[in-house]
């Protein structure tokens, strides 16, 4: 059931990793453990968390890409760079804060979030994705 938590979270999420990343992951939900698990996640993590104002989505961001390195989680690591990119952090900004990364977490980790970064790269490059604004975008070019 949707609470005032839940709804902030549902908005901070999907403005962070876009509507395609938030309704790909909740076509996955293939129980209702899954689906409770989602709405804790949307709740705490993006609710408790990401809607606060104490901190700037783009200093979130930066904090979040260097975590999910330090914890060498590359699959979510690849849709917080893309969130990165949307909140307004450069390519070179992310991958400063990879190096940065490389000094504190080791250099594997921060490898794994350099391929991560590649991978984002790619799918703009090749499949014509935009990752600024708000949403994520296909280009018609």
């Amino acid at each position: 059931m949707a609470n005032d938590l839940w709804l902030r979270g549902d908005e901070a999420r999907r403005r962070v990793m876009g509507e395609a990343y938030v309704a790909e992951t909740r076509s996955r939900a293939s129980s209702e453990e899954d689906v409770e698990f989602d709405d804790f996640v949307t709740q705490l993590g993006w609710g408790a968390t990401w809607a606060r104002a104490e901190l700037d989505v783009r200093t979130r961001s930066a904090i979040t890409v260097m975590a999910l390195v330090a914890n060498g989680n590359e699959l979510e690591l690849e849709g917080h760079i893309a969130g990165a990119l949307r909140n307004g952090l450069t390519r070179r900004e992310i991958a400063e804060i990879v190096r940065h990364a490389a000094i504190y977490c080791g250099i594997p980790a921060a490898k794994a979030g350099m391929r991560a970064l590649g991978r984002t790269r790619r799918l703009q490059e090749e499949d014509g994705l935009d990752f600024t604004g708000s949403h994520l975008i296909q280009r018609d070019e």
